[in-house]
């Protein structure tokens, strides 16, 4: 961003690493993030710290006391309040000349035309998406979405029951590995949206290469309650079948999480789209 001709004080670091043009060309961007998890809320922080002119955060989710350990809008004196309200005021004090647009809307099939219209953007194309929502059918939607809508995404695959952030990798959905989530998107996009399985998506995707670690049942009595397996099935094995009711993906599995893996996958997620822009040809970025 400029100010008076000059690069604004708060991006001059970052102007000496990517020039005024890099600057011009961020602050002309227009990001969507959907989902203001672990995952999805580190990086709106760091997309705003890099000077994105536009950021639309999407989630219809409320801070919870659960969520403290890993999400940044999650404070003692945030709890019930919606997280996309939460992110927005963070996201304006740290960058006030930027467009924070909060939707405290569901993401599913029937919302997305509108969320990705730029009508509903005061006529500001999407740039970028970031997909860090977990509901499997609403997630495969997004992406499909993006696919028609000729909009580049990059999806955020599981970041629960890992401790070492040094394992987080981006490669394209085919590539990934390990990841349960990761594989059930892969099937869900190629038997229910007739993606080819002899190719690549042409998808990038944060994973990790860490093994999970299975929950540990919690002693508490209002703890949350769930599963503590994946499915009957070993799911790291690639040829394990997958069901009807694995592709519906009930969220009856509570993993553990790590703030230091998650806001990786979202630090991750968001330098991928940083480097996108950047080095898009001139006059591409709206």
């Amino acid at each position: 961003m400029l100010v008076d001709g000059y690069i604004d004080r708060r991006f001059e670091r970052l102007g000496r690493l990517i020039g005024e043009d890099g600057v011009r060309r961020l602050h002309g961007s227009h990001v969507l993030v959907a989902g203001m998890g672990g995952v999805g809320s580190w990086a709106c922080e760091a997309l705003v710290r890099s000077g994105i002119g536009r950021i639309t955060l999407v989630d219809m989710d409320r801070v919870s006391l659960t969520t403290v350990n890993r999400q940044l809008p999650a404070l003692d004196n945030t709890i019930d309040r919606p997280k996309v309200e939460v992110v927005a005021e963070r996201l304006r004090l740290i960058s006030p000349r930027a467009q924070i647009c909060p939707r405290f809307e569901h993401i599913n099939p029937d919302s997305l035309p509108g969320l990705l219209d730029p009508a509903t953007h005061d006529g500001k194309p999407i740039d970028f998406v970031i997909d860090a929502i977990d509901q499997l059918g609403n997630k495969c939607a997004l992406i499909v979405a993006c696919k028609q809508n000729s909009i580049p995404v990059i999806i955020s695959t599981g970041a629960g029951g890992r401790m070492d952030p040094t394992q987080v990798r981006i490669a394209d959905l085919s590539k990934t590995s390990i990841d349960p989530l990761a594989r059930m998107v892969r099937v869900y996009l190629r038997k229910k949206h007739g993606f080819s399985t002899n190719s690549t998506f042409k998808i990038p995707a944060v994973f990790s290469a860490e093994i999970p670690v299975p929950p540990i049942p919690p002693s508490h009595p209002d703890a949350e309650r769930g599963r503590t397996e994946f499915n009957a099935r070993n799911p790291f094995d690639p040829g394990s079948p997958l069901s009807e009711d694995d592709l519906r993906n009930k969220r009856n599995v509570i993993m553990g999480t790590m703030v230091g893996v998650t806001s990786v996958f979202g630090m991750a997620a968001a330098s991928h789209v940083l480097r996108e822009l950047l080095a898009k040809p001139p006059g591409t970025t709206q």
